[in-house]
């Protein structure tokens, strides 16, 4: 009985033992999160995210404010579009948020070779900041995001009708969120539609409007708060871009 209990003992004390080294490498143990993975698109998806407001889906663009691109290539090289891409020139803003392989992938569908080739993106993107990069390439040159910015390169000019567009900071509480889509998918007076953008991409940079709440908000009403027309996408001014 003496020689079982013993034994019995030993039994529990290699169980207890080899549970407390267990649990102590469970403990230890170093939890990996998955890898994030690349975001991957294509020269032909970064034009239409970054300059087909202006200069179409198709390349017509809407001379003579927005110019066609359709000949590009028989007028400039590859190294000076890369550099207006970059830098911007004329009304044309600069699109400084883009890597140098995403305008490699632009400029290279401009060219039209590897259209359709696959480039890595800087990093995966939140809505709100697709929200923001759809912002700076569609809508910087002619809203201000907040007051306290220096006025958009476009303000005043022919392209925004000789007047400056709304401040951007606040747009979310003027308008709500199906009222926005509406004024993209329309575009309304001089503003061009954004029709070729998905919801998604739409509610993002709505999204990112929300972000701007109380950050440089316009002190006087817009014309969107003047005019119900524009709520619903439709002109006070003669006519939209369409």
């Amino acid at each position: 009985m003496k020689t079982k209990n013993m034994i019995l003992g030993s039994l529990i004390l290699s169980i207890v033992f080899i549970t407390s080294i267990s649990s102590r490498n469970d403990n230890n143990s170093v939890s990996i999160s998955p890898k994030v993975q690349d975001t991957l698109i294509t020269g032909q998806e970064l034009f239409r995210l970054n300059c087909a407001g202006c200069h179409g889906t198709d390349l017509g663009g809407n001379p003579p404010n927005y110019p066609a691109l359709t000949d590009i290539k028989d007028k400039l090289t590859k190294e000076e579009i890369r550099i207006q891409i970059k830098k911007g020139k004329g009304m044309m803003p600069p699109m400084s948020h883009l890597s140098d392989n995403e305008i490699n992938a632009i400029v290279n569908y401009l060219f039209g070779e590897n259209g359709n080739e696959q480039v890595t993106m800087v990093a995966a993107l939140s809505p709100i900041e697709q929200g923001e990069m759809l912002f700076k390439s569609n809508c910087a040159g002619c809203h201000r995001a907040s007051s306290n910015d220096p006025k958009p390169q476009n303000s005043g000019t022919q392209m925004c009708s000789m007047m400056e567009p709304a401040v951007l900071a606040g747009a979310s509480k003027r308008f709500t969120k199906e009222e926005f889509l509406n004024i993209l998918e329309t575009g309304p007076c001089y503003m061009p539609s954004f029709s070729y953008l998905n919801k998604e991409e739409k509610e993002a940079l709505y999204a990112y409007l929300k972000t701007l709440e109380g950050k440089g908000e316009a002190k006087r009403p817009t014309m969107g708060e003047k005019c119900p027309m524009i709520k619903k996408g439709r002109s006070c001014c003669g006519g939209g871009q369409n």
